[in-house]
C-alpha cells in the first residue's frame, strides 16, 4: 500500500508541472508590418496590392488589418487577403473590415479573426484592396519610395526578394486571384496590410519528458493495482 501512496503522489506532482511548463511559456508575438502615419500616400489604386513572404517556423495568426492613412475610420470596406503562392487561385483566407470596425495600431486597423495557422515553409501573399482616393493606399504615386513602413525582422517569418534585398511585390485589378503583377523595384513599395499573431504552441522538449514520466507513473500505479486486486482475490478463495 506504501508503494501505491508513493506512485500516486509522484503523478500528481507530474501532472501539476505539466501544467505549470505548459501553461506559464509566454509565445513569441509577431508583428508583420508597421507604418508611421505621415500622410504622404496619394494613390487610390482600387485594385489588389501585396508582399511575398515565407513562413520560417509555424506560427498561429489572430488578427489581420489594413493599411490606415489618416488614422480616422475607414469610410469604404478593405478586404485583406493570405495567400498561398502555390495556389493562386483562390484566397488561403480572407477577411473584410467594415467602417467603424477594428482597432488601429502602427498605422494598421486590426480586426481579430479565428486563430490560422501557418506551417514552416509555408510560402505566402498579404494583400489588400478597397482602397480609393478617400482611404488611400500606401504607395506615393509620385515613384519615389515611400520610407515610413517597417518590415519585421523577426525570425518567424522573412520576406521574398530578389537577392539583392528588394522585396517581391504584386498588384492587379483582380481581386480574385493572387496578384500577377510583380516588381522588385525600391521605389515601388505597396504593403497595404499586416498581421499580427505568435509563434504556435508547441511543447517544449521539459514538457514532453515530463509527460513521458507522468505515462509512465500511470502504468506503473495501474499494474500495482492489479497486482493487489489479484492478491485479494486469490486470498479470499483460501
Amino acid at each position: 500500500m506504501q508503494t501505491r501512496q508513493i506512485l500516486s503522489t509522484l503523478f500528481t506532482f507530474i501532472g501539476l508541472s505539466l501544467f505549470v511548463g505548459v501553461g506559464g511559456a509566454d509565445a513569441q508575438s509577431l508583428n508583420a508590418i508597421t507604418f508611421t502615419l505621415d500622410k504622404t500616400s496619394t494613390q487610390g489604386y482600387e485594385g489588389n496590392l501585396g508582399i511575398d513572404f515565407n513562413v520560417n517556423s509555424t506560427i498561429t495568426l489572430t488578427q489581420l488589418g489594413a493599411y490606415n492613412d489618416t488614422g480616422l475610420d475607414f469610410i469604404t470596406p478593405k478586404t485583406v487577403q493570405i495567400w498561398n503562392r502555390n495556389l493562386p487561385d483562390a484566397p488561403l483566407f480572407q477577411i473584410t473590415i467594415q467602417p467603424g470596425q477594428g482597432t488601429l495600431r502602427d498605422g494598421v486597423r486590426f480586426v481579430d479573426i479565428p486563430t490560422l495557422t501557418l506551417p514552416i515553409g509555408f510560402q505566402g501573399t498579404l494583400s489588400a484592396y478597397g482602397f480609393n482616393d478617400t482611404d488611400r493606399n500606401y504607395n506615393t504615386n509620385t515613384g519615389s519610395l515611400n520610407t515610413s513602413h517597417q518590415l519585421t525582422t523577426d525570425p518567424l517569418i522573412s520576406w521574398q526578394d530578389n537577392g539583392s534585398g528588394f522585396v517581391m511585390n504584386r498588384y492587379d485589378a483582380n481581386v480574385n486571384r493572387l496578384p500577377q503583377n510583380t516588381n522588385f523595384q525600391a521605389n515601388f513599395q505597396l504593403p497595404n496590410a499586416s498581421f499580427r499573431g505568435q509563434a504556435a504552441s508547441v511543447p517544449s522538449p521539459s514538457s514532453a519528458l515530463v509527460l513521458g514520466i507522468g505515462g509512465l507513473a500511470t502504468i506503473l500505479l495501474r499494474r500495482r493495482r492489479n497486482k493487489v486486486e489479484k492478491f485479494y482475490k486469490r486470498d479470499s478463495l483460501n
